[in-house]
């Protein structure tokens, strides 16, 4: 469906008007082009209406101010409403625009639609003053032609969610993210099968990096990409979303059924990232309603489940990726390569361990040689009764890496 917008609402109004372009704009937006002496060229009228190009935002600020809305109110009842062949028609395909625009939430909508149908001519340049109103005070969003034709007639296209949804960008990895080239290319590859996927791995193996190291990597294959923190559970997480129409009355179960109906809206060119998703399929009983959204999710998770697809993110083989993660954080490593190469060896590879000893020895408390000897007498027997959990069901299964964190840790503390 197409985006209610200033393009889609302005070609819905000529396909009604015997006008061109350059006159419709020049009706429209009369008293802002005599009062600012602007005039409208045929080149930038038609970017302007296919889409390709932002109206210009002093005109947008100009007609957002209320006495000037009545102006653009009466420029269009006294110079388009007569070249209108229609107007109860012209109405009639507004209120369809607005109507299957997911990207508006159905309370906004009403308003929107409060005076469909119209008694009158008054009531129906209001009416489409108002949306025409709404329309110019959106975020612009270029419009792909080849895109459009190929896709807009069949809705495969989720809405455009900024104007929607807040506070749920992904961030940017870690400025010394490093070593995982192939991994996201087989995430890649998995995804493009795959709408759910569970990213698996120990804690502090870098499985919330590689994620966010991905999305900046294949931010253009998707239309949106949203992140989320579990924290609780999903039914909180999904209720607690910053949505741009929220009421400070609303309940949580309101806000939840609005949110997650919008979310089961949008297709697979939107990724969601549910990060830290460290629970179990029997504890969270929205896991069901999430795996039946039609856009893609990456979990990140330290537990198994049985539905969607699993990718275990295992340590970094490459030795010289690891070498470089440890020279970007310890400025030293290149006089101390062979040392620190068994620091690394020695913690197993694992990215949080390697990341902590390079933090220690640049504050210079202990050299390599001291480090790699509190490692070695650490335990890393994988028998060992203090480990990370990594859950199945509630289930535990061993892993080795809690010993050298907890070395290092108290190494920092010296």
């Amino acid at each position: 469906m197409d985006r209610c917008d200033f393009s889609s609402v302005c070609r819905t109004i000529l396909d009604s008007a015997t006008l061109n372009q350059v006159e419709f704009l020049e009706f429209l937006f009369d008293d802002y082009a005599r009062t600012n002496l602007f005039f409208f060229n045929a080149g930038l009228s038609n970017r302007w209406l296919r889409g390709l190009k932002p109206l210009s935002s002093a005109i947008i600020k100009y007609y957002g101010a209320d006495d000037k809305a009545d102006n653009l109110m009466r420029n269009f009842s006294k110079s388009i409403i007569p070249q209108i062949n229609d107007y109860n028609n012209l109405t009639k395909a507004l209120h369809d625009l607005v109507l299957n625009d997911v990207s508006i939430s159905d309370d906004f909508k009403k308003e929107l639609l409060g005076y469909y149908p119209c008694a009158n001519k008054s009531e129906a340049v209001e009416f489409i003053c108002n949306i025409l109103l709404f329309a110019m005070s959106r975020p612009f969003v270029t419009r792909d032609t080849k895109i459009i034709e190929k896709h807009t007639s069949s809705g495969v296209l989720s809405p455009i969610v900024s104007e929607r949804i807040f506070g749920a960008e992904i961030p940017a990895p870690c400025k010394h993210f490093s070593g995982r080239n192939k991994e996201l290319e087989e995430l890649h590859d998995i995804l493009s099968e795959n709408n759910k996927v569970f990213v698996n791995g120990v804690g502090g193996i870098g499985k919330s990096e590689f994620v966010k190291a991905f999305a900046r990597e294949y931010r253009k294959d998707f239309t949106n990409i949203l992140y989320f923190y579990y924290d609780t559970d999903l039914k909180n997480l999904i209720a607690d979303i910053g949505f741009s129409d929220d009421r400070p009355e609303d309940t949580d179960d309101e806000k939840f059924k609005r949110h997650n109906r919008y979310l089961r809206s949008l297709k697979d060119d939107t990724l969601i990232v549910i990060d830290n998703f460290d629970t179990t399929a029997s504890d969270e009983e929205l896991l069901d309603v999430v795996m039946k959204y039609k856009c893609k999710v990456i979990f990140t998770t330290r537990s198994y489940f049985d539905c969607g697809y699993t990718y275990s993110l295992n340590e970094i083989f490459d030795i010289d990726s690891l070498f470089e993660l440890f020279s970007k954080l310890y400025s030293n490593a290149d006089k101390n390569r062979d040392t620190v190469i068994k620091i690394i060896e020695a913690v197993n590879r694992h990215t949080l361990s390697v990341e902590l000893a390079a933090r220690l020895l640049e504050k210079g408390l202990l050299s390599a040689d001291d480090v790699l000897e509190k490692l070695n007498e650490c335990s890393v027997d994988p028998e060992t009764s203090d480990r990370i959990n990594v859950k199945k069901d509630g289930k535990s299964v061993k892993a080795t890496f809690y010993e050298h964190i907890r070395t290092l840790f108290s190494l920092f503390k010296m």
